[in-house]
């Protein structure tokens, strides 16, 4: 889970913005937030983000997908860092970037920190908190570099575990580093010791950012099949969901993704996961699945419904945009709630082709799932302020991002003192009583240029 996301000089946040998820003191829907027993804290599953075009909603999020790349990358070693610094600010051009991560894996709690620029990784430190105390994991910058509080001398590392660190590349943080090597690791303790390191790899690839302005072709979350079961509960027309098999010569898929796809599948197999997963290519949509061994291909149709209770099913490519939004996002928070593996699931522009309606029905769904024991998120930026609602969401899982001097600022709706829950939020927003809101007078379209 994450509870905090501090960023600086990335794109168009300058100074540091927190995103802070963990709950303050209402008491509305408390009992139904994640709670972290060793640490005697909740933590909000859900978060909003409201704000004018233009404010750097998207850019939150697309902190996190820096954030996941520097940890995963899918480029080839000596690639440049994906360095994205704030420009309207001469210093902020040559500045690291900095990002401040506080995390929950596997009950524990950590906070890893790295800065970097386009060339190298100038600081990274990862600490693991305690109920009373913290640990720090490792720490290094370009002079020193730390385990455990003792200084690892590069010219003389002792054990293998000093070693790796000593040799980790500077473009390349430690923990990715680290789970690389693993499997050079072979005694008890090393892997204990590695557990940590490792930590904040794994939780990174459990953050899934999704834009509803693009068609993803690879899906890469847990899937889970009762969207089928769900989907014709839109209002839309549709009947049902039908699967036709299909060969794997007709999607004409380049080896090097169908081999993408098997190694998926077979990791999700190894881990006792539902291995299956969707992807749309050529304006169709296609499950691939394994069972004993053998991968099988679907084309997926819904059908819909038509005169004198004739129903036909309709080709991915002819669905209206918001069918196939529903379609993916239906997937996507089904997963999030029945996962075996929890994860962060970040969608930008949440009603984008979505009537307010479903987007209600697709939030108010993930917030009756909401438990003590979930560790799944869902954060996502929107303009439907249908959604800005107090009797739905909590005040500190509303934010308000916007521009000053253009630079993002990040505003909790808790925040605000005086603001009752009882009140009309959106009327006060409106009004420009808590920012975050253009100003913007009609449009000269009369005037002569």
């Amino acid at each position: 889970m994450l509870l905090d996301l501090t960023v600086s000089n990335f794109r168009s946040i300058n100074q540091p913005v927190s995103f802070n998820l963990v709950p303050g003191r209402e008491q509305k829907g408390s009992a139904q937030l994640p709670y972290l027993k060793k640490y005697r804290r909740k933590v909000n599953p859900v978060a909003a983000l409201f704000g004018a075009n233009g404010s750097g909603k998207s850019n939150i999020l697309a902190a996190l997908t820096a954030f996941r790349e520097l940890l995963h990358p899918s480029s080839l070693p000596g690639t440049p860092l994906n360095y994205q610094p704030f420009l309207l600010d001469d210093d902020s051009r040559t500045k690291p970037t900095v990002f401040e991560v506080l995390f929950c894996w596997n009950e524990t709690l950590y906070e890893y920190i790295i800065s970097y620029t386009r060339e190298a990784i100038h600081s990274e430190h990862l600490t693991r908190l305690t109920s009373r105390s913290e640990v720090t994991i490792f720490s290094r910058d370009e002079s020193h570099l730390f385990f455990h509080g003792h200084r690892i001398d590069p010219a003389h590392p002792s054990g293998i575990i000093e070693t790796l660190l000593a040799t980790a590349p500077a473009a390349t943080p430690i923990p990715t580093y680290f789970a690389a090597s693993s499997p050079r690791l072979t005694d008890e303790e090393s892997r204990r010791k590695i557990k940590d390191l490792t930590a904040v790899f794994t939780w990174a690839g459990k953050v899934l950012v999704v834009d509803t302005r693009a068609s993803r072709r690879l899906d890469f979350y847990p899937y889970r099949e009762n969207w089928k079961h769900i989907i014709p509960d839109i209002d839309a027309g549709i009947v049902g969901v039908i699967e036709t098999e299909v060969a794997p010569s007709s999607l004409r898929l380049s080896p090097g993704l169908l081999t993408k796809i098997e190694d998926e599948l077979h990791s999700r197999d190894a881990r006792h996961d539902l291995p299956t997963m969707e992807i749309e290519n050529a304006g169709e949509r296609y499950k691939f699945s394994l069972h004993d061994g053998r991968i099988s291909i679907h084309r997926i149709a819904m059908v819909h419904e038509g005169h004198d209770d004739f129903n036909a099913p309709l080709s991915w490519e002819n669905e209206s945009d918001g069918t196939k939004s529903a379609a993916r996002l239906i997937s996507q928070v089904s997963a999030l709630v029945h996962s075996r593996e929890p994860f962060v699931l970040a969608i930008d522009e949440l009603d984008k082709s979505f009537h307010t309606e479903l987007s209600r029905a697709l939030l108010d769904g993930f917030l009756e799932a909401c438990n003590p024991g979930l560790r799944s998120q869902l954060i996502f930026t929107t303009h439907d302020l249908m959604l800005m609602d107090p009797q739905r969401l909590r005040k500190d899982q509303i934010w308000l991002v916007e521009k000053r001097a253009g630079a993002t600022t990040l505003t909790v709706l808790s925040e605000f003192d005086g603001l009752r829950s009882d009140k009309d939020i959106r009327k006060a927003y409106l009004q420009g009583r808590l920012g975050a809101v253009p100003a913007i007078s009609p449009l000269p379209f009369q005037a002569k240029g």
